[in-house]
């Protein structure tokens, strides 16, 4: 496994410290979470399928262009 060293915003610093406290995980934890997104993410955009966003009840929260 391969290390990574990572320089960001002071936003996105924030938004992994609130992921953090909120999941009770680890920076890394939150980052293999994020590229896990991003994974498929990537693979449905490569096949023209929107990436969408629902609640628990079904309910559409956000459409990811």
């Amino acid at each position: 496994m391969s290390k990574l060293n990572v320089s960001m915003s002071k936003e996105m610093e924030e938004v992994l410290e609130k992921a953090q406290r909120e999941f009770g995980i680890t920076k890394e934890q939150a980052f293999k979470r994020a590229f896990a997104l991003l994974k498929v993410y990537t693979e449905e955009k490569s096949q023209n399928h929107t990436f969408r966003v629902y609640d628990e009840n079904d309910k559409l929260i956000k459409i990811v262009e």
